[in-house]
């Protein structure tokens, strides 16, 4: 009988013991779990191509006979650029016109894309691709073409700074500017462009004409910079001019359909400007016949 009583009570103070323990917070040590090794994901090494539009028709669309273009940019591993790139244009629809200019570098190439004037408007697309000597990646373009509304003949006197724009042309270290007259056509026409009088920025009526030129449009709509010289994959027109005027003020051309950009030139580059010599305003005479 002592002994059981003897018995219990050891239990007793063991049991208060170990709530006392509890109480005082000692608890046994978690077991301590490594943390996992980080993984690395490995550096891609796939080609990607990327179509950046040179044209801000803002979804407007291209007219039928008209250009528009694209910068073509292979993406590649910094460290690996490619030796040898073959570019080339797949699935073109009937009637349009896919070419690739040659860039400053083999990854980079301009599409210029030119829907026949007879064109019907809808959407549609074609694939770029380029291969190299390991991959051949592809992209889709995807743009839209609409019905061409020409241009008017008539005449029309125009201030220079209406739709002043840059001019960026070959041999000239110097920017240059001049008004722009777009020029919708809509087949094969003569285009006839007569400038019968000029006002200079003083007043004048200008002896000297301001010289004028005519470039074919590759974007849509007119951009606010020509850009005839410098890298090719970045030009906007077709280069040489299409015509210029002769020393009496006149410009002939047999051309087709497009977008053609009519410069009447405000300053030049080694010429003196003077308020007598710079024209504030043009009067001319377009046909289309």
């Amino acid at each position: 009988m002592r002994y059981l009583r003897l018995r219990s009570i050891t239990s007793i103070f063991i049991f208060v013991i170990g709530l006392s323990a509890c109480e005082l917070g000692v608890v046994p040590k978690p077991t301590s779990t490594p943390n996992p090794t980080a993984t690395i994901a490995p550096t891609s090494t796939a080609l990607t191509i990327t179509a950046a539009s040179l044209s801000n028709d803002n979804g407007a669309g291209l007219p039928a006979g008209s250009s528009t273009s694209y910068a073509l940019t292979l993406n590649y591993p910094t460290d690996k650029p490619p030796q040898s790139v073959d570019w080339a244009t797949e699935k073109v629809p009937t009637g349009i016109t896919a070419t690739i200019v040659g860039g400053s570098a083999p990854w980079q190439r301009r599409l210029v894309i030119t829907p026949d004037g007879t064109m019907a408007a809808g959407d549609y697309t074609l694939d770029v691709i380029a291969k190299t000597e390991t991959q051949s990646p592809q992209v889709s373009v995807a743009f839209k073409v609409t019905a061409c509304t020409q241009t008017a003949s008539g005449s029309s006197t125009q201030a220079i700074n209406s739709n002043l724009v840059e001019l960026i042309t070959a041999g000239k270290p110097a920017v240059e500017h001049g008004l722009l007259v777009p020029v919708q056509i809509c087949g094969s026409k003569h285009l006839s462009v007569k400038l019968t009088s000029a006002t200079a920025e003083d007043g004048s009526t200008m002896t000297t004409l301001p010289a004028f030129y005519i470039f074919r449009s590759e974007v849509w709509p007119a951009p606010d910079q020509i850009t005839a010289h410098g890298l090719a994959e970045l030009l906007n027109v077709q280069v040489p001019t299409i015509a210029q005027a002769n020393n009496t003020g006149q410009l002939d051309a047999d051309v087709g359909a497009g977008l053609y950009l009519l410069i009447f030139e405000h300053d030049r580059f080694g010429a003196t400007l003077t308020p007598q010599t710079l024209p504030a305003s043009v009067t001319y005479t377009l046909m289309l016949g």
